[in-house]
This record gives structure tokens, sequence and C-alpha cells, in this order.
């Protein structure tokens, strides 16, 4: 998959749409190269099934604010589930999502509502440098099948990924093409000659967007996430990107805040039940 969309600047006014399109982006992926896959798109859903629980609508927005028409469409993407023998699917609702009571409408039809993340974004010329970082670090690009395989294995351990899942994440990432001139680049870091840490960036719909800092627990606290990120964001404005954008956990936040991430907004992630 090539690059996405020309580099929009940190004052675009279409940042949160890019932002959220990067996002579904990542799911998306699943959706399109993944074997019995699917991945459909009209003018107001993007929506994709993968396996009886990774599923979701990945993109909202709803021209008329009509909620009798909004729960018609809501309902049909139930049934589309349930024909697949879905076990669950989930609805996530991003910056540009529309209408705003879109929620409300979820909840009414049985989803629950199940977390908030944060969306941070970045300019990427006002970054700070002056961060501890791991100087023996060694970080190179995943240019094979076995260097993903192994970035692969430190996300397992890192997000504590089941052996199914992070499978899955394999077979997107390798279907789905890495390295120069491609919309997924991907990096691994070393101690001592071992894999310890993991980073992609997508560079899509304007915006890079960053994945997977990901550290083995014996490699933290030493800057080894510090030095991740930082590669990535050089690496992403020596490509001409302009904006960085990720979804921190409560454990990263700080350090993202601490280079110049500040918080956009909100995605939220509600979940239907089939069972």
């Amino acid at each position: 998959m090539s690059q996405q969309h020309q580099p929009i600047l940190a004052n675009d006014p279409s940042l949160p749409a890019s932002a959220s399109a990067n996002f579904a982006e990542e799911m998306a992926c699943f959706g399109r190269v993944i074997h019995g896959a699917e991945l459909r798109e009209d003018a107001e859903l993007l929506w994709f099934a993968v396996t009886p629980t990774l599923n979701g609508v990945l993109r909202s927005r709803f021209t008329p604010d009509d909620p009798a028409y909004i729960e018609q469409r809501i309902q049909a993407i139930i049934e589309y589930y349930t024909k697949r023998q879905a076990r669950s699917f989930g609805w996530t609702l991003y910056l540009a999502s529309q209408p705003a009571h879109l929620k409300e409408l979820l909840l009414a039809q049985g989803f629950t509502h199940v977390y908030d993340d944060d969306i941070m974004t970045l300019a990427l010329p006002a970054r700070e440098q002056n961060v501890i970082t791991a100087p023996t670090l060694a970080i190179r690009e995943v240019s094979n099948a076995q260097e993903l395989q192994q970035l692969c294995d430190v996300e397992q351990v890192a997000f504590e990924s089941t052996a199914d899942r992070i499978k899955l994440y394999y077979q997107t990432y390798l279907a789905s093409g890495f390295g120069p001139g491609l919309a997924w680049r991907h990096f691994t870091g070393s101690l001592d000659s071992r894999v310890v840490a993991s980073a992609s960036l997508l560079l899509s719909h304007g915006v890079a967007g960053i994945y997977g800092i990901g550290t083995l627990p014996e490699a933290r606290r030493q800057g080894v996430a510090a030095s991740m990120i930082l590669h990535v964001l050089n690496e992403a404005e020596r490509l001409g990107y302009h904006i960085a954008t990720l979804s921190p956990t409560e454990q990263s936040k700080r350090l993202y805040q601490r280079i110049g991430f500040r918080t956009l907004g909100q995605k939220s992630f509600y979940k239907r039940s089939l069972a």
C-alpha cells in the first residue's frame, strides 16, 4: 500500500478528520488483506470483518441528521455481522464522526460503551528532543519477513496480546507491504544484539500515525521508548510530514507530553454483542 494523500500542515482545518482517517486506516488494513475478510465502504460508513470478534465500524459520517434513518443503518450493520456469524463487533466514534448524538443512538440499539482513548497530535518541528534516551539502542528499519516477525514478537509481549491476534497483525503487515515508498514503515530497537523494542509508522491521509511503540519489560525505564518514538518522528519529518498522531496508554502519555504531543480529542469505542 503506497503513501496516501499529501502531508497536511499543523494549521490545516482538516486535521481532526485526517487524524481520524489515519486511525481508521490502521484497522481497515485487516479487512483489506486478510484472506476471507471484508472491507466495505459507502459515503457514510466504513466497516470491516475479519474474525468472529475482530470486526467493526471505522467511520460514521451521516449527513442527514435523521434519527430514524440512522437507526435503520445501524440495524443494517447489525444484520450484516449477524449473517457473518460474528459474536460481537465494535463501533468507533472518532473526531470526525457525525452526528454528535450518534453515541445515544448506538446505546439505544444495544451497544455498550467500552472505553475512551485520547488522540494526540504533534507539529513535528516543535518536538522536544531533550528527553532521556538509550544511547546504545540500535534502531533499524524492518526490511523482510524475519525482521517483521521479530517486531511482532516484541509487540505480543509488550502489549500482552494473544498469539492468534499477533498472527493477524503479522499477516496484515506482511500482505500490506512495508518499507520505503509505502504507507507502512516498521522499526526495531536492539540492546546487545537482542530485539527489545518496536515502532511503526503509518503514512496515510496526510499525517504520520505512530503505532506499536512497545518495549520488553526487562528493557523498560532505560529511555528505549523515547529513542524509538524520536526515531520515527525524525523519519516522518525527513519524508516531508508535518504532523504526527497517536493514541497513548496511560503509562506512555507522560512521555509523549514531554516530547510535545497534545490532546486533540478522544475516540470512543462501543461494542455490540450478537451472542
